[in-house]
């Protein structure tokens, strides 16, 4: 199997809250399924995703929030608006995001912010779920087209790499070009804070000091070191910022402990989606396929799966 990641460990070793009591199983997340939304329950290693929620509502995006509380979506005339489930646990109450513009969703990583890109213009959401505020909309047309975006969990900056270097924008417009390596394929910002986290195909970095003096500092591997044939295409942090995780497009995953800088692996035997955080440091990494969908515990290590089953019936390690 062909390891991007691996390949670098080898080389670097030389929605707002439901309303009401919760009663039954603990919730994991909010799956979106073509345009609809369900309910994951239970615990990874042993959940079960339920039928449908609403009554025919269909939406164009969906992204759901690592809190398992909201979704952010839009609809077929472009309208952003944040999704919640009432306490019947069944029906889909919406809130239109004023101000928002169309295109492709994304939240934070604690998903208190959201991300609205459409061609060389992005638009921050601060305040979600329960005071979603629309920022101003940014055109980045002149800095070449993004390959990659994330925006920070207070809604304040979003970097991306733009024609192949990576920089900061900040809410008013001002782009800030960043001490990244050359071919960076994912970011992600750290919870909580302005740091950001990036990975190229050999190495992984943290920048710091964004809105004063940017810093690069290298987590895992080196530019020097041979380049493997795919890159990441997906990097996260887990809660409390204590590991990065990373995603390759052949299912390959790989987390560093910020800790001990101890490297693991695995793989999903997925096709990967991307690393859509769940509660704790719970990833989904698979849409909804044959019946489950793939999910990696950082935690553990393990690779889990939650099936499309009645209300009881056991997810399990893979």
């Amino acid at each position: 199997m062909k390891r991007v990641f691996l390949s670098v460990v080898l080389t670097g070793a030389t929605l707002v809250g439901t309303a009401g009591a919760q009663v039954g199983p603990p919730m994991l997340g909010y799956l979106p399924d073509s345009g609809a939304l369900r309910a994951m329950t239970g615990i990874p290693a042993s959940g079960s995703i339920g039928p449908i929620l609403g009554s025919g509502q269909v939406f164009t995006q969906l992204v759901a929030s690592p809190s398992g509380t909201f979704a952010l979506a839009d609809n077929a005339d472009g309208t952003v608006m944040v999704v919640t489930v009432a306490s019947d646990g069944v029906t889909l109450n919406t809130v239109v995001v004023a101000g928002a513009t169309a295109g492709n969703l994304q939240l934070s990583p604690s998903g208190s912010s959201g991300l609205i890109s459409n061609g060389g213009v992005v638009q921050a959401i601060s305040g979600l779920p329960g005071a979603p505020t629309a920022q101003p909309a940014v055109d980045t047309t002149y800095l070449g087209a993004a390959s990659a975006l994330a925006v920070s969990d207070d809604g304040q900056w979003v970097a991306g790499v733009f024609g192949g270097s990576v920089y900061a924008l900040a809410t008013g417009g001002q782009a800030e070009p960043l001490p990244a390596p050359s071919g960076v394929s994912a970011l992600a910002f750290y919870r909580g804070t302005d740091d950001l986290a990036a990975t190229t195909a050999n190495q992984v970095v943290t920048i710091t000091g964004i809105a004063a003096t940017p810093a690069s500092t290298t987590v895992f591997g080196s530019a020097n070191a041979p380049v493997p044939p795919e890159s990441p295409i997906a990097i996260a942090l887990t809660e409390g910022n204590a590991q990065i995780v990373l995603l390759e497009p052949d299912g390959g995953i790989g987390e560093i402990d910020l800790t001990s800088g101890s490297v693991t692996t695995a793989n999903c035997g997925c096709t990967p989606q991307g690393l859509n955080g769940l509660s704790g440091s719970v990833f989904r990494i698979s849409n909804l396929a044959g019946g489950a969908v793939k999910l990696y515990d950082a935690d553990s290590g393990n690779v889990l799966f939650v099936p499309l089953a009645p209300a009881g019936a056991q997810g399990g390690q893979q």
